[in-house]
């Protein structure tokens, strides 16, 4: 009852100019923080998935790829500047589908969701781990970070140490 309220409350402080995203805004982009490198079997660790100029969005589309001989999502969590939104996810052919959605929509750059993996085997190598998706219904262009290619978990000196051994 009191979430209701609160949706209800940022829907009438919600205006036309928070909703309509000017066509000079840059795409939204998508990122990884944190490192899943060098986990352990059955050790957890979280890792959040952040967006840059994320102005107007209401609603997000995600593949999170992974590889699931190497890893399990656990949870995945509304956080930062989409606190309060709804997550659904649901994993199927080594990708964690997500949906991200909300009533006012987001404002700025920040963390979205906050993701829990579990290590399942320990190879040696840095598990890929990357993210893509849409907003809006494709209305406003999400791009991952680097170029042209899926954010992915940066890798440290001591991640490339541990792959070199």
């Amino acid at each position: 009852m009191v979430r209701d309220h609160e949706a209800a409350v940022q829907l009438e402080r919600a205006t036309v100019k928070d909703v309509v995203r000017s066509a000079a805004t840059p795409p939204a982009q998508l990122a990884i923080e944190g490192s899943i490198a060098g986990l352990p079997p059955g050790e957890r660790r979280q890792v959040a998935i952040s967006l840059a100029n994320a102005d107007g969005i209401v609603g997000l589309d995600l593949d999170l790829a992974f590889d699931s001989r190497a890893l399990t999502i656990v949870d995945i969590q509304s956080t930062g500047i989409a606190a309060g939104y709804g997550v659904a996810h649901r994993e199927a052919d080594g990708k964690e589908r997500i949906v991200v959605y909300g009533i006012a929509p987001l404002s700025g750059s920040g963390s979205v969701l906050l993701v829990t993996v579990e290590g399942n085997r320990s190879s040696g190598r840095v598990p890929s781990f990357s993210v893509s998706g849409t907003a809006n219904e494709g209305a406003i262009p999400v791009k991952p970070s680097g170029p042209g290619r899926p954010s992915r978990t940066p890798r440290t000196s001591a991640d490339r140490e541990g792959s070199a051994r």
